[in-house]
């Protein structure tokens, strides 16, 4: 399901933990992907996101105007990983606050 101007991570533990400890959203690379999709399962995430992981936890709502875009356009998630993408995905190089963190 797309909710227009909310945005989604699906990460793992210590994506989480660095978030906590940080109060912000920032990926080690720098850039960093979000998704407008809200999967309910973990395996959804890791397949239309092609993940290489299965995620554990999933930030938000986040909403757009507390992100820059600076980075990928809105796309779709090309296969990856063994997995087939096909979901949604923006990215930022620019730290975000996060939102509200939810275990699977």
């Amino acid at each position: 399901m797309v909710k227009t101007g909310i945005l989604y991570r699906y990460i793992g533990k210590r994506e989480m933990v660095y978030i906590k400890n940080n109060n912000q959203i920032y990926s080690i690379s720098g850039q960093t992907f979000l998704t407008p999709d809200l999967y309910s399962k973990p395996n959804d995430a890791q397949r239309y996101l092609a993940l290489p992981y299965l995620p554990k936890h999933r930030v938000g709502p986040i909403f757009c105007v507390q992100v820059v875009f600076d980075a990928v356009s809105l796309r779709r998630v090309r296969p990856a990983f063994g997995q087939p993408g096909g979901g949604w995905e923006i990215s930022t190089n620019q730290p975000i606050i996060y939102g509200k963190i939810t275990t699977f």
